[in-house]
């Protein structure tokens, strides 16, 4: 009995949801499955929620959270790689939504000035937010990673502006 998830869906409300496109799990080397959704297939709710990229605004605050919470986390100098090969400066949330698709994120953990936002990448919605205190007044910018910068070629935008202004605008 062979099992594959052919779809994705999104929660439009509760107990309803819509398909989304159907680009569910992109790999140049897995075979494309062409299985129509019927009626009595299998939901998985959630699926890839416990795969989380965190955005922090240092070191100190990235150790507290990775410590505190049981998720499989997705280091941001991933991210950070992923936005140099692509040409990319600063996040975004198309960027983010391609590099979810592309490393099999389920959701952005971004910490803003007072509080914590999950962000679901590929709805784009924010699926929780709760407040955050003893976060520190000056942040590594664009978010925290073990780089000096993000190296963006010649001919990308560079980066610029305040770790907790761009975290607004996702």
């Amino acid at each position: 009995n062979i099992k594959a998830i052919t779809s994705r869906v999104i929660q439009t409300s509760k107990g309803h949801a819509r398909l989304a496109n159907n680009d569910v799990i992109e790999h140049d080397n897995l075979p494309t499955i062409k299985t129509a959704v019927a009626k009595g297939d299998k939901v998985i709710g959630g699926y890839l929620y416990n795969n989380v990229l965190l955005l922090a605004p240092d070191a100190n605050t990235y150790a507290k959270i990775t410590a505190a919470g049981n998720k499989t986390w997705i280091h941001p100098d991933l991210y950070a790689l992923y936005l140099s090969q692509e040409g990319e400066g600063t996040p975004n949330r198309e960027n983010l939504a391609d590099f979810a698709k592309k490393y099999h994120v389920g959701l952005v953990y971004i910490i803003k000035k007072g509080s914590a936002v999950l962000l679901d990448p590929i709805s784009g919605k924010h699926v929780g937010t709760k407040n955050i205190s003893g976060l520190p007044a000056k942040a590594q910018f664009p978010f925290f990673m073990r780089f000096d910068k993000i190296d963006t070629g010649w001919f990308s935008k560079s980066a610029s502006g305040t770790y907790y202004n761009l975290m607004e605008t996702l």
